[in-house]
């Protein structure tokens, strides 16, 4: 009795695809620093074994990150990856042996040519009156000059088509020798194992990662100073570029905004050992007689080590301080988000910036204006934009504009849904900032113990030639900082109190200015209150710079000086500021830095 046999099967089927003609791109998928490609193949296998090789994969391809899937009646057995053997580079073709051939012919037409010229010239320069009647000289010298022309026009064409041979020649050899660009950058081969149960076609998918792409952002922001809702328009673009050497032809393409990480294992912390560090001996006889002559000329710590360590060695690393070192913060929050780019995209492997337009957002937008006239008149114009989207604004540079007109560029940063940002709107010359002549006085005053006061006023003046109102412009300054006890600054205008902090220890009030703000102590519930501003005049309040600050230091506020006047001004409205101070000091003393 004959048992049952397992089906025979043929030998292993091996099938050569290459990547770019066998398989069309389903997806794209670009981060910040690569790029993840999906590729479907449909071809026939034959029931048993078959080894699938795919060649022409990007040189670029993370083989760590390679996948493979497969539909149909067949199994995946094994993938390996490894570059694709390349053929010598040819040194000749037929085109070339082509144009040698041409040149040569170029080249001996050039020299009968010049042999026919200068045959000429042996002849007119031998001929005499002897050999030749003196009636034919001229029609001899006649005929001579106009074969020497068609000579001369011959050879200059002759020349110039040999020098567009050699252009043509150097070129096919520089187009043997570098061989194609794009099949160089195209040099990996996968070679899949799969087992069919049955003949038929299957679709085998490949989803690979590549580096030499990547997007950016960018931003145009359009700002409506009349409107009075959400004047800023936020064109959010990106700029893809590639160079992997596949062009993504028609595509549906897909932005992230975080970077996958492909083989990253947990690093492995080791054993941290302390021991004490003994000196190997050293000989008596010399530390004797020079120990105490090389100590005696000695002036430091580390002179002394030097001397101390064993001859021919070295010291022990020396500790460092933590202080010298300044942590990096790699990344605040968690910012990540997917964007499908609507439609088809094409993209070419040639390195150069390709945008896409990812969503136009309309938002509303704070806008407010800062001058610093002790540094600089000018009058910045900001905004404080809140991005009410879903969408997650990754850091790039920005054109912007203020009514149609280009104003200057800016940077965006990393900005998450519902977030704020400040964007920088270029300068305001609407504003007219004048920062006057600063008045000084001084006086003496004391009877046993004399002191010298100096005063000091400081004036600005604002002028606003719009036909709007600025309702938010802030302008900031400054009085100088005591480093001495000795030495007294007095803020006179405005007359801005300094900080209390509200502890269930009570009420205690922040030192003057120039004293040391580290004798405050308060408990760990205490509560810090913005300060409100003082109003000086009609349509301006001053602060400490810093007072509006929500996240800032109330402990710190007058401390480094800086003050700030918050101004409304009307339609060509004028406003003038003062800042009044004055310092005291021992008549005995030098003030540095008046």
């Amino acid at each position: 009795m004959m048992q049952d046999q397992p089906p025979a099967f043929d030998s292993v089927n091996v099938l050569e695809l290459r990547s770019v003609d066998a398989s069309k791109i389903l997806k794209v998928s670009v981060y910040t620093g690569l790029a993840e490609i999906t590729r479907l193949f449909e071809f026939d296998v034959k029931m048993g074994q078959n080894q699938v090789k795919i060649s022409g994969l990007p040189n670029v391809m993370d083989e760590e990150s390679l996948r493979v899937e497969a539909r149909g009646s067949a199994s995946i057995q094994g993938v390996t990856t490894g570059s694709t053997p390349q053929p010598p580079a040819p040194t000749a073709s037929d085109e070339l042996k082509r144009l040698q051939k041409e040149k040569k012919l170029v080249e001996s037409a050039i020299q009968r040519c010049k042999s026919s010229i200068e045959s000429i010239r042996s002849y007119v320069t031998s001929a005499t009156a002897v050999n030749i009647p003196s009636a034919d000289i001229g029609q001899l010298l006649q005929n001579c000059e106009t074969e020497g022309a068609k000579l001369d026009s011959q050879l200059l064409e002759l020349e110039e088509k040999l020098s567009t041979v050699d252009e043509a020649v150097e070129a096919e050899e520089k187009k043997l020798a570098g061989g194609n660009v794009e099949q160089d950058a195209l040099g990996m081969t996968a070679s899949i194992g799969l087992f069919a149960n049955e003949a038929g076609q299957i679709e085998l998918t490949l989803i690979y990662a590549v580096r030499e792409a990547y997007w950016s952002a960018g931003y145009d922001v359009r700002v409506n100073m009349h409107a009075n809702d959400k004047p800023v328009v936020l064109l959010y673009k990106a700029n893809i570029t590639q160079s992997t050497g596949e062009s993504w032809t028609d595509v549906p393409l897909t932005l992230e905004t975080v970077s996958p990480t492909y083989g990253a294992d947990i690093p492995t912390l080791s054993s941290w050992y302390l021991s004490v560090w003994t000196p190997p001996p050293m000989p008596q006889l010399r530390m004797k007689k020079k120990k105490k002559a090389v100590l005696a000329r000695l002036s430091s710590e580390e002179d002394m080590a030097i001397a101390m360590s064993p001859p021919g060695g070295c010291l022990p690393p020396p500790m460092t301080s933590r202080g010298a070192f300044q942590a990096e913060i790699v990344a605040q929050g968690t910012l990540s988000a997917t964007y499908q780019v609507p439609g088809l995209i094409s993209i070419p492997s040639d390195s150069q910036n390709h945008n896409v337009t990812i969503i136009e957002l309309t938002l509303g937008a704070e806008m407010s204006w800062i001058t610093v006239p002790k540094v600089d008149k000018r009058v910045h114009l900001k905004a404080k934009v809140k991005n009410a989207s879903e969408y997650t604004l990754l850091p790039g540079e920005a054109s912007i504009y203020v009514d149609g007109s280009f104003i200057s560029k800016s940077n965006i940063p990393s900005v998450a849904p519902q977030g704020s940002f400040d964007c920088s709107l270029g300068i305001d010359p609407s504003i007219q900032v004048t920062y006057h002549p600063l008045i000084k006085n001084a006086s003496r005053s004391g009877f046993y113990t004399k002191s010298s006061k100096h005063s000091y006023n400081q004036r600005v003046t604002i002028v606003n030639t719009k036909t709007q109102p600025v309702g938010n412009l802030k302008v900031l300054d400054r009085i100088p900082i005591s480093e001495d006890s000795q030495i007294t600054v007095k803020l006179l205008n405005p007359s801005l109190s300094l900080p209390l902090i509200t502890s269930s220890a009570g009420t205690v009030s922040l030192p003057s200015i120039g004293e040391d703000s580290a004798s405050i102590k308060t408990k760990d519930d205490a509560e810090r209150p913005l300060m409100a501003p003082v109003k000086v005049s009609s349509g301006v309040a001053a602060q400490w710079d810093g007072a509006d600050d929500p996240q800032g230091d109330v402990t710190a506020l007058g401390k480094d000086g800086k003050l700030n006047w918050l101004c409304s001004i009307p339609p060509q409205g004028t406003v003038n500021l003062s800042l009044q101070w004055e310092v005291l000091a021992p008549i005995n003393i030098t003030v540095n830095g008046l």
